[in-house]
């Protein structure tokens, strides 16, 4: 069993990547984190052969899921010549059901609650996912960068299923659900919780709580150490986490440093110029720096709404490298703008207003 204490500042001052299993992972290739420091959870290794490498640190801490595959996980530790140099950390209680190895961290788990950690040696929380749980990892090993990577937090939370009692059908919801088929829409991969797994109803708002609770020490942190900044960003463009800026997955790849997104707005453009525009500058409106709108409408073309520009999209064309992202704030006609993104060659750029 390997002593966590020795990992403390370990990776001082890296950026790491915490690559959720959410569906949006599908759309990105996750082959270029290969050379990266990276976290993974779960039956993400079910995937490890088509991304070409195994990523440098594992978790898993769900009472559900852990003990259904706690097999594969133990085949994965004995294994690790094959799959890579990986740490694994597990809750305390695990300690019956995964494999003793030097390269395995046993971490007591706290009863006080969703509570960020920052000194794990003792207890650590469980902040209602394993991703936002593996940030207070993440934080005691050093990390200063934080990239999110397929977090989507969008569930389909509670399948349905029916009981008879005394002759009388019921509805029931249940908060253990075993997979009929392999067809898991939450994850990256059909199979992920398939045919035969087992696995805990995932609860959106319990799994927001623990992210917030991420974000609120993070805050503090930085606001009492203004020179030693923890940065974290999310490459989920549509995804339902609002809590840590919204940058785009290859861009982000590039950057040297998180803290341009930390001290600056991102500039945008809005493509709409009705309610749900408005509905989103009311909410908004003090994350981003608005270039200007644009909509189809002729006759909104070289007017101006709420004090900004409003322009024909194909302006999109010749300001692409001016622009961080384009939201789309329509109530109908998604799809279309999507397609019409795509041909204008910024859809990569793109995020649905009514999605987030």
């Amino acid at each position: 069993m390997g002593k966590i204490r020795d990992l403390r500042y370990k990776y001082k001052g890296k950026r790491i990547y915490i690559l959720g299993n959410g569906p949006s992972l599908r759309k990105i290739d996750v082959s270029l984190l290969k050379d990266k420091f990276t976290f993974s959870f779960n039956r993400a290794y079910i995937a490890y052969d088509n991304w070409g490498f195994a990523p440098t640190f594992y978790s898993s801490v769900d009472k559900v899921v852990l003990p259904d595959n706690s097999s594969e996980i133990n085949k994965m530790i004995q294994n690790k010549e094959t799959f890579g140099s990986t740490l694994f950390f597990f809750p305390e209680w695990a300690k019956k059901i995964i494999k003793n190895d030097k390269n395995v961290h046993f971490i007591k788990e706290s009863n006080k609650g969703l509570r960020f950690f920052e000194n794990i040696e003792d207890s650590f929380s469980i902040l209602g996912n394993v991703a936002a749980t593996s940030i207070q990892i993440a934080v005691y090993m050093g990390f200063k960068e934080i990239v999110l990577v397929g977090i989507d937090a969008n569930y389909i939370e509670k399948p349905k299923s029916t009981q008879e009692v005394d002759n009388k059908i019921y509805n029931v919801s249940w908060k253990v659900y075993e997979g009929k088929e392999d067809n898991d829409p939450n994850h990256f991969l059909p199979n992920y919780f398939g045919k035969g797994k087992r696995y805990s109803i995932p609860n959106a708002h319990i799994h927001r709580y623990g992210w917030r609770e991420v974000k609120d020490w993070v805050k503090i942190f930085n606001d009492l150490n203004p020179q030693d900044k923890i940065y974290i960003v999310d490459t989920a463009l549509e995804g339902k986490l609002k809590i840590f800026p919204k940058v785009n997955f290859y861009e982000v790849l590039e950057k040297k440093s998180l803290r341009d997104y930390s001290l600056k707005k991102r500039k945008i453009v809005i493509w709409g110029t009705g309610e749900a525009a408005r509905r989103f500058l009311l909410k908004e409106s003090f994350n981003y720096d608005v270039l200007l709108f644009v909509d189809n409408k002729k006759n909104k073309w070289k007017t101006t709404f709420l004090g900004k520009n409003v322009e024909s999209p194909k302006i999109l064309k010749d300001i692409t490298s001016k622009i961080e992202l384009v939201v789309i704030a329509v109530e109908n006609g998604i799809q279309i703008l999507r397609h019409q993104l795509e041909e204008l060659g910024v859809f990569d750029k793109s995020v649905c207003y009514k999605e987030l």
